[in-house]
Order: C-alpha cells, then sequence, then structure tokens
C-alpha cells in the first residue's frame, strides 16, 4: 500500500471571501523553505519504504543503498548556497532499511528546525515588547505634559499675578485720591508691576517649553508612524486583523496615529506569542513519534530475528534448499512440532501486530500522518507474511490417506515457507552487525531536542 503524501497534513487556513484590499504574498521564509525540504525528503523515504515492503513481500531484490550511493542512508545531501534554486538531480530509490533510519532522521531534523524557529519567535518577540515598551513611555510622557500645560492656569504664581494687578489697580485709584503720597505709591506700584511682569515671564517661559517639547516628541512619533515596518520582524496578520493593518499602514501618514500602531503592534506580540505555542506542541509531537516509531521498528526487527530462527528450523533438510539467512538443520520435524512452530509463529505476528495497531491508533487520534504511513505499511507487511504463514499451516495440517499425497502436501508446505523466507530475506538482506540503528541515531539527536 502506498502511503498519502505527508503534505496532506499540513495545516490549511481557512478561506475568506475576497475584498477589495490588496493582497500580499509573503516570499517563504529560510525555516519554511527547509521544512518544505525536508517533508519532501520525508515523503520520498515513504515511497520508498512502501515500495522496500511491497518487494520484499513479493519476492523481489532489494538494494539496500542509499540515493547519494554510500551505505549510510541519509535523509539529504549537502547543499551549498546557490544565487538560484536549480533542479534536484533525480535521486536513487533508497533501501527498506535506510529508508525507515531515513525516516527517523528527517523526524528529529524538524523537530531540530522547529527548536530553532522557536528561537527566532521569542527574539521577534523580545523586540515587540521593546517597540511597545518605547511606545508606551512615549504617551506617558506626552499625557503628562498636557497635563501640565492645563494645570498652568491654575497654579499659584498665576493666581498671585491676577491678584498683584488687582492690588496695583486699587493703588492707582489711590493715588489718585492721594496725591500726597503719589511718590511713595507710584514707586510701590512700579514694583508690583515689574514683579507681577517676571512671574508671568516665568509662566510664559514654562509654557513655551513645554510646547517646544511636545512638538518634538510628536515630530518623534510622526517619524514614527512614517516608518512601515519591514518584512523581518513584522509577521502577516490574519484575516481578523486587516482592518487593523489596513487602518495603520496603508493610509496615509497624516491619517496614522499611536492608537491604531499599538494596536497593530499588539497583534503583532499576540501572533508571535501564538506561533511560539504552536512550534512548542508540533515540537513535542515530533519528539514522541519519533519515540513511537523506534519502539515499532524495535518490535518489529526483533520479531523478524525470532522468525529468522524459527523458519530456519521449519525448512526441510535439502541438499538443493537453504534459507536466507542460517543452514538448514541437520535434524528433521515432524508434522506435529512442525504445525505447533507455525501456530506460534502465526501468535508472535499477532502480537506485534496488535502493538503496532495500538500505536496506529494512537496515531490517528492525534492526526500524526506521517506516523500513520509508516505503521500503517509495516502492518500491511505483517498481514501478508501472516496471510502466507496460514497458507503453509492450512496445507500441513490436512490429512491424506495415500502417502504420496501426503509427501505433496508437505512439499506444498515448503514451498509456502520457501517464499515467505525469500520475501524475508530480501526486505532484510543486511549482516548481523547492523541489525540495530546507531545509538547516536536513536538517542543522541533526541536527547538533544529534549534539553533544549
Amino acid at each position: 500500500m502506498i502511503p498519502p503524501p505527508i503534505v496532506q497534513s499540513q495545516y490549511m487556513p481557512p478561506q475568506y471571501p475576497a475584498t477589495t484590499q490588496p493582497r500580499f504574498v509573503e516570499k517563504p521564509t529560510e525555516v519554511e523553505e527547509k521544512q518544505q525540504e525536508l517533508e519532501a525528503d520525508l515523503q520520498f523515504l515513504l515511497d520508498a519504504q512502501a515500495e522496500g515492503l511491497i518487494q520484499g513481500l513479493e519476492g523481489g531484490n532489494v538494494d539496500d543503498r542509499s540515493s547519494t550511493g554510500s551505505t549510510t542512508p541519509t535523509v539529504h545531501g549537502t547543499r551549498s548556497p546557490a544565487p538560484r534554486r536549480m533542479r534536484p538531480p533525480r535521486r536513487r530509490q533508497p533501501g527498506l532499511r535506510s529508508a525507515r533510519k531515513g525516516i527517523y532522521s528527517s523526524i528529529i531534523a524538524l523537530a531540530n528546525l522547529k527548536n530553532g524557529e522557536l528561537q527566532n519567535v521569542h527574539a521577534e518577540v523580545h523586540e515587540h515588547d521593546a517597540t511597545l515598551g518605547q511606545i508606551e513611555a512615549w504617551e506617558k510622557k506626552r499625557q503628562g505634559l498636557h497635563e501640565a500645560s492645563r494645570n498652568v492656569d491654575s497654579e499659584e504664581e498665576t493666581i498671585r499675578v491676577q491678584r498683584l494687578k488687582q492690588e496695583a489697580d486699587a493703588l492707582q485709584v489711590e493715588i489718585n485720591r492721594v496725591e500726597l503720597s503719589l511718590t511713595e505709591m507710584k514707586t510701590r506700584h512700579r514694583k508690583l508691576v515689574s514683579q507681577a511682569a517676571a512671574m508671568e515671564n516665568s509662566v510664559q517661559a514654562r509654557i513655551a517649553s513645554y510646547t517646544e517639547s511636545l512638538r518634538l516628541l510628536e515630530n518623534d512619533i510622526q517619524k514614527f508612524l512614517r516608518r512601515s515596518p519591514d518584512g523581518l520582524h513584522a509577521r502577516p496578520l490574519a484575516a481578523s486583523s486587516a482592518e487593523v493593518k489596513a487602518s495603520v499602514w496603508q493610509l496615509p501618514p497624516q491619517r496614522r496615529n499611536l492608537d491604531l500602531a499599538k494596536a497593530y503592534w499588539n497583534e503583532q506580540r499576540e501572533q508571535a506569542l501564538q506561533h511560539a505555542e504552536d512550534t512548542k506542541f508540533e515540537k513535542s509531537a515530533l519528539i514522541e513519534g519519533a519515540g513511537m516509531w523506534r519502539e515499532a521498528v524495535t518490535e518489529v526487527t526483533d520479531f523478524e530475528k525470532q522468525l529468522r530462527t524459527e523458519m530456519s528450523a521449519l525448512r526441510p533438510s535439502s541438499p538443493n534448499s537453504q534459507s536466507a539467512w542460517d543452514d538448514p538443520p541437520s535434524t528433521s520435524i515432524s508434522d506435529n512440532e512442525h504445525a505447533d512452530r507455525m501456530q506460534h509463529i502465526l501468535e508472535k505476528i499477532d502480537n506485534v501486530a496488535e502493538s503496532l495497531h495500538a500505536k496506529l491508533q494512537k496515531a490517528e487520534e492525534r492526526n500524526w500522518k506521517l506516523l500513520q504511513a509508516a505503521l500503517g505499511a509495516e502492518l500491511d507487511a505483517l498481514s501478508r507474511g501472516k496471510q502466507i504463514l496460514a497458507s503453509a499451516l492450512s496445507a500441513a495440517g490436512s490429512k491424506s490417506p495415500e502417502t504420496g499425497g501426503h509427501e505433496l502436501k508437505k512439499a506444498n508446505s515448503s514451498e509456502e515457507i520457501d517464499a515467505l523466507d525469500k520475501s524475508f530475506s530480501a526486505s532484510r538482506a543486511v549482516n548481523d552487525d547492523d541489525e540495530e540503528p546507531p545509538p547516536e541515531l536513536l538517542f543522541s539527536k533526541a536527547h538533544d531536542v529534549d534539553t533544549e
């Protein structure tokens, strides 16, 4: 069974009705391009895994070599930076074991990529916080200057100025009425008027200082509003925030204000935080899925080792027939013991299939398309193997009164075992030293991702 492409598991945003606002085409980031490349490699390895399983069950030869020509499985070759995208050369189809190892390596690579993307998102959040902090400081400063300007008229100096003017007017009347004290009163009058003028000049100077500070602040704000955010730090807004974006950066600069800019940057910050949460969830899902796949591969590999041993004992001794793994046994076994061993193999297949099915159900509950495809392929291979063994057991268990018929059925049972033997030997033709993935592939990278 060919697994569905993993591209189907990507999240597709909801389609909204087209609006009259212009649409912006965002260039994919370097992280998104790397993720697309890893997903393409995963799809290639899944196809190779399915084809390897099918060829193994049909008794075909499987060359367990990587697409790069080396015996070490790799997800993708080393890519050097180029000024323009080149069409990748057609890669050689890897073997089943290389595909399995490559699937695990690709999952770990995706987890590491998500970890780097998470660090970039945290940096963006930090920069957004700094920008919002500057905006709030400007707002507080502007509010304080407005309040100080409004309080000038109600301060004690202003009231005293008015009081001194009233007193000067009263004294002027007194001068007219009292000619004898005119000189003294005029002197006092001049003094009072001078004090009032000095205080008034002080008040006007303070008002002018506040006005100039407010003008400089408004200039800084206008410069900030005229400069649109660059694409490096601004994330594309969702459809629900399209009006906020249009009201700020698509409006003329003279119509922009801090309230709209603050709403825009708050939206940017919320989206960055949400993206960080989504990235954490994807990272944990990839790590957990990698562990589940490693357990499944270990179970299947252990079962195949036991199956080698059992089938080597079940094959009849013949100089022209040898097992794909071991030499034939020196002594023959009875029909009853032959049937019991084959029944025991079928029970082991059921146990492994039940364990893989439980993992498949868990992957379906969590909507892990990648793991569903890989586990489904393994279950299909076990099902085909079980059918072959069941057919051989049925042929061996039937009885015939004639000796020739008994020998014929025994030969048919042996042919079924030979077919299953060749099937598994073709898909598992590897050295004994290469039975398990390297420890650094199974543990080191996953441990690094967990600890970061």
